[in-house]
């Protein structure tokens, strides 16, 4: 257990630095890095590869907005997962396991939010809190909701056993 706390910290650790990183890119640097990404996703799908690039470049502006705020949702499911699963090497009852989760990916989300202020171009977004907490709030509910689904099974195995 102690060292699937240390992976699972680590890996934190790591999530939450990418996440910042993210978040210190100024503006153009960040929406040249979502744009060539979202330019990846449109070539790379069959039904786009007929279209001109001026229809392409178009999906690409139309697209790049909905690929951030995916990102953004992504990053913080993710952050939802491996938090949940970390709390679980920890004996503390589900509902404050669920509680430390979400309240840590909120304060997490608002200081990233408070953080980009600082970032020229960049600014404060209450929808990006709520699209980061949303994720966070998914991720979790999916490791709650497995855990809880074990914990029953495996009780079910134990009582019939006897």
């Amino acid at each position: 257990m102690r060292v699937f706390k240390i992976i699972l910290g680590t890996l934190i650790l790591l999530l939450l630095i990418g996440i910042f990183r993210f978040s210190a890119q100024p503006a153009t640097q960040s929406n040249q890095l979502s744009t060539s990404v979202t330019e990846e996703i449109v070539n790379s799908m069959p039904v786009i590869r007929d279209y001109s690039e001026e229809q392409k470049t178009e999906l690409v502006l139309n697209w790049n907005h909905i690929i951030r705020k995916y990102a953004h949702f992504s990053l913080y499911c993710l952050l939802g997962i491996i938090i949940a699963g970390f709390s679980l090497c920890f004996r503390i009852s589900m509902h404050k396991r669920w509680t430390a989760t979400l309240v840590f990916c909120l304060i997490y989300a608002v200081s990233d939010e408070i953080h980009q202020l600082f970032v020229p171009g960049r600014g404060c977004e209450f929808r990006d809190m709520i699209i980061d907490f949303s994720g966070s709030f998914l991720g979790s509910l999916a490791v709650f909701g497995i855990a809880l689904i074990i914990l029953k099974v495996r009780n079910r195995r134990e009582r019939t056993a006897l």
